[in-house]
C-alpha cells in the first residue's frame, strides 16, 4: 500500500520500532486492568458466598470456601503490590521490557485463575456469560493472548535469567 509522505505518521520504516516501545505500557495497562478483574471476581464471589443458602447455613460458612478465597485474596494482594510498583516505574520512565511481562504474565494468569474459581462458587451461575463473574471468567480468558501472549511474556522473562531462545529449524511439509 502507497501511503502519501504528508500522511505519514512518524519515519517511513520505523513504526515496528514505535509499537514495540510502547509495548511495556500496554502489557502494564493489560495487567492492572486483569488485577482490577481479580480483585472484584474475590469480592463478588465473597459476597454471594456470605448470602447464598445451602447445607442449613451458607455458602461462606463451609471451611473449604473460606480457605479458597483467603488463599486467593492473599495471592491478589502480592500480584497488585508488583503491578503498582510497575505503575510507579513507568511514570519514572524505568519500567523494563522483562518488569512489564511479568506484570503481564503474572497478573493475566492468576486473574483467570481466580475468576475459574470464584466461578465455581456461584455454581451454574456462575458459567452464564450475562452473570457478573461470568462475564468476568470468558473477559480473563482473552487477556492472556493479546499484548503479547503469555508464552512470549515467559520468553522475555526467561531472557532476564541469561536465557537465549532456541529456534528449531523449520520443517518442510
Amino acid at each position: 500500500v502507497r501511503v502519501p509522505a504528508a500522511n505519514l505518521v512518524g519515519e517511513e520504516g520505523k513504526g515496528f520500532a514505535y509499537m514495540m516501545h510502547h509495548l511495556p505500557k500496554e502489557r502494564l495497562s493489560i495487567a492492572v486492568g486483569s488485577a482490577a478483574a481479580a480483585r472484584r471476581a474475590l469480592a463478588l464471589a465473597a459476597n454471594y458466598a456470605n448470602g447464598r443458602a445451602a447445607f442449613g447455613g451458607v455458602v461462606g460458612g463451609l471451611q473449604a470456601v473460606q480457605m479458597s478465597l483467603a488463599k486467593l485474596r492473599a495471592e491478589v494482594q502480592v500480584c497488585t503490590a508488583f503491578v503498582d510498583r510497575c505503575i510507579a516505574e513507568v511514570s519514572r520512565g524505568e519500567l523494563s521490557a522483562e518488569a512489564a511481562s511479568m506484570a503481564k504474565y503474572s497478573a493475566t494468569e492468576l486473574s483467570f485463575r481466580v475468576a475459574d474459581s470464584c466461578a465455581q462458587i456461584f455454581g451454574g451461575y456462575g458459567y452464564l456469560k450475562n452473570s457478573p463473574i461470568g462475564k468476568i471468567l470468558v473477559d480473563q480468558r482473552v487477556v492472556r493472548i493479546y499484548g503479547g501472549a503469555n508464552e512470549v511474556q515467559l520468553e522475555i522473562i526467561a531472557k532476564g535469567l541469561g536465557f537465549k531462545p532456541q529456534r528449531l529449524a523449520s520443517s518442510k511439509l
